[in-house]
């Protein structure tokens, strides 16, 4: 169950933030997004596959997309979970609007995909044995200073739904703290996860 010390909206576009980036295109490629950067995307040749999970002390975090491949555009179904597994029956972390982050790369552009937050203080209880689950939502941002092809492509994911073809890995991590008697103890447990997006 949340309960919510300042509540704020979970995410926010970051249209004015700048805090997209758009790194010098790979292995000599344009760089063109509209394009992309080089052949289609082959889902045989992923490295990370749609599930990932971390343990650190007493939380399991786990990162997943239902599926690796997407269409164009369509709805993408990513999640993340964290679950206590301490002898407590229950125990209350503190994060900002959400403790889940989702910043992602889009691989065949060489785009990094930021993944912004509104920062009030929240807390969640969690209950022993039973999983929080919080599903992504599809942002990012850019700003006056970047590349046109990068901006364009931006402008895509942030009006359309899903995502333009590519491939995209997910550097997924929770951030939350615990109160403890001789202060705080910080988490960060991470996970990696793609999924590729055909025409």
């Amino acid at each position: 169950m949340k309960k919510a010390i300042s509540y704020g909206a979970f995410v926010f576009l970051l249209a004015a933030c700048g805090t997209g980036h758009a790194p010098e295109p790979e292995n000599g490629s344009s760089g063109d997004g509209a394009s992309g950067s080089g052949s289609a995307p082959d889902p045989d040749e992923g490295e990370y596959g749609q599930t990932d999970e971390a343990e650190e002390g007493d939380f399991v975090y786990r990162l997943v997309s239902e599926e690796a491949v997407y269409g164009e555009h369509e709805e993408v179904s990513i999640y993340a979970e964290l679950e206590y597994t301490g002898d407590e029956d229950s125990i209350d972390i503190y994060h900002a609007a959400s403790p889940f982050h989702f910043p992602m790369k889009e691989t065949t552009r060489g785009y990094d995909l930021m993944y912004g937050m509104n920062q009030p203080l929240e807390v969640t209880t969690l209950t022993a044995g039973e999983a929080y689950r919080e599903e992504f939502v599809s942002i990012g941002g850019y700003s006056e200073q970047d590349p046109d092809d990068y901006v364009a492509f931006m402008k895509e994911v942030i009006e359309q739904d899903g995502f333009p073809e590519g491939h995209y890995i997910v550097e997924g991590f929770a951030d939350f703290y615990v109160e403890t008697d001789d202060g705080e103890d910080q988490y960060k447990p991470e996970g990696t996860i793609e999924f590729f997006v055909e025409d």
